[in-house]
């Protein structure tokens, strides 16, 4: 019987339980129980909720009183467990939004400074002198800040070990934070301008100004998640960490000016020794420091000494100019995705990409890449990558949407080295990728996911009227479709589902080309209700757009 297993198949059992609510159910079952799930259950208090709504946060809100002593005058610090050293995951981004749900629907905070003073008898200077703007001093944000602080230092006296962290502030939140009617059209009429991004930065620098206690750093030990986005404060974070941390298994990292954290962040990529993923993001047209790229090539290419470990990489919004930057590729053998997306790569590095055999890649998705002006005039770059068969045998998902740069012969080759492909993404830009768009759905009979896409900008390169012959031909696994500018008229649309003989359909997702004007929409949702009955299935959700650009998506049950 379950009431008679031992604690290590108990907790291996709840370790696999996610939702709050059934945990919860768990803890109330017994005693035994509860002793083995209770630090599941607080494992991350602050976790962010999909459906991002009020309720969830007033939820989350009621646990600071626990955390921290004092905090409100009905609640004792007197508890079965001590909760702080089963927490895990620290999401600065909830953890900020459920502080400030907990000032909007308490009124009787006593934020016991005594408390926080014996720890740390200077946080009162700190707090003070970080803010400029007096109106922003005499608000609630200091005593928000003190919360903060509060949950901080508690974690780290109580040996909390934390393996999750993100630091993630947004800009909504902080506007919701100075939306305290005392000061806030005050604040707006003296500067609005600069009051949200000052108020950001203070809030940074006060957090790292907690991070800096010794005892804090034990916190990160074994780290094995950091993400910090675009709005958190990077540079004494990362000087911490890389430190502290070798034991991280994913860094994602969001940053508008690489070249204020480029030392840290090298330093912590070459500290840690088992890290798997990694991503590096920034804004494309952000590149107006004169050494961006050799600040980019020093960041890109200390992914050398994570060669043997890493297992995705995903690089964003970079301009990546030095012919050297991938060179360490071929010694990636553990490589498994690949991700390459709204960034400029030299045509030299896909050459790199090609020249290794990343045996164990099975993703690769490079997409709004733009390369060498002389070299797409002629070729697709992406070209070489295509060629190497010992890359694309092994590839369950293919991505490669890049309007900039037509396919030249790019689907042939795909064509000729695909045969395993549960998932392709691609655009048309020329008459003929249709045959070669054909082989690839013969060759791949695995094939689940289909997007297909005919840009704006190559309109006129191509006759679509194979569409209903694409219909015919689609490998009878596929269960997804998505087109976009290739179907005219509906019409088309009625054709095309009619002629689909795929056996479990379950996404038909059509972006009507803008070049007709759709006035019978309306008769989409009636064939398809019809064509669902006919199949004896179950239609799950139909929506339908009508605004500059006609859509019709259909979700059914599987």
């Amino acid at each position: 019987m379950v009431s008679n297993l031992p604690n290590e198949s108990l907790q291996h059992i709840f370790s696999y339980i996610k939702d709050t609510n059934t945990l919860f159910s768990i803890i109330q079952v017994n005693h035994t129980w509860c002793e083995n799930g209770i630090k599941f259950l607080w494992k991350n208090p602050f976790k962010n909720s999909p459906h991002r709504n009020n309720l969830h946060l007033i939820n989350r809100a009621k646990i600071l009183p626990i955390l921290i002593p004092n905090l409100k005058k009905d609640i004792t610090s007197d508890t079965l467990f001590y909760y702080h050293c089963f927490i895990t995951h620290l999401d600065f981004d909830n953890l900020f939004r459920v502080v400030l749900t907990f000032f909007e629907t308490n009124k009787d905070i006593l934020c016991a400074m005594e408390y926080l003073e014996q720890f740390r008898p200077e946080v009162t200077e700190n707090i003070s002198s970080l803010f400029a703007y007096p109106l922003i001093e005499s608000s609630k944000l200091k005593q928000f800040l003190k919360v903060i602080s509060l949950i901080l230092t508690i974690l780290a006296n109580k040996c909390a070990n934390i393996k999750w962290l993100k630091i993630d502030l947004k800009h909504d939140d902080i506007k919701r934070l100075l939306h305290n009617k005392d000061d806030l059209d005050e604040i707006l009429r003296s500067s609005d301008s600069d009051i949200i991004g000052d108020t950001v930065t203070k809030i940074g620098e006060y957090l790292i100004t907690s991070l800096k206690l010794d005892k804090a750093k034990v916190l990160f030990t074994n780290l094995e998640y950091l993400e910090c986005g675009q709005l958190s404060f990077k540079l004494p974070t990362l000087e911490i960490l890389s430190n502290v941390c070798k034991s991280l298994k994913a860094i994602k990292i969001d940053e508008l000016n690489y070249h204020l954290i480029q030392r840290p962040l090298i330093s912590l990529i070459k500290n840690q020794y088992h890290l798997e993923e990694i991503r590096i993001a920034g804004i494309f047209n952000n590149s107006l420091n004169p050494n961006y790229e050799e600040i980019m090539y020093g960041i890109i290419s200390s992914l050398k000494s994570i060669s043997q470990s890493i297992k995705k990489i995903e690089i964003c919004g970079l301009i990546i100019i030095n012919d050297e930057a991938f060179s360490f590729l071929p010694k990636c053998k553990n490589l498994e995705i690949l991700k390459l997306e709204d960034s400029y790569i030299s045509s030299k590095n896909f050459e790199w990409i090609a020249s290794a055999e990343l045996p164990k890649l099975c993703s690769l998705e490079i997409i709004n890449i733009s390369s060498n002006e002389e070299i797409v005039k002629i070729t697709n770059p992406i070209r070489v990558v295509a060629q190497n068969k010992l890359i694309l045998k092994n590839l369950v998902e293919l991505v490669i949407e890049n309007v900039f740069i037509e396919n030249h012969n790019l689907l042939e080759v795909i064509g000729e080295n695909c045969r395993n492909l549960v998932a392709f993404f691609t655009i048309i830009t020329a008459n003929n990728d249709v045959p070669s768009l054909f082989t690839i759905l013969r060759n791949n009979l695995k094939l689940k996911d289909l997007r297909l896409t005919l840009p704006t900008l190559y309109f006129f390169n191509v006759n679509t009227g194979f569409i209903v012959e694409l219909a015919k031909s689609l490998p009878r696994m596929i269960n997804s479709i998505y087109l976009s500018n290739l179907i005219n008229n509906v019409n088309e649309y009625k054709e095309f589902l009619e002629n689909c003989k795929v056996d479990e359909l379950i996404y038909y997702m059509v972006n009507f080309s803008p070049i007709n004007d759709i006035s019978n929409i309306d008769e989409c949702e009636e064939f398809v209700k019809r064509w669902t009955e006919e199949k004896k299935k179950m239609m799950l959700d139909f929506y339908k757009q009508e605004d500059e650009c006609y859509k019709v998506y259909v979700v059914w049950d599987y």
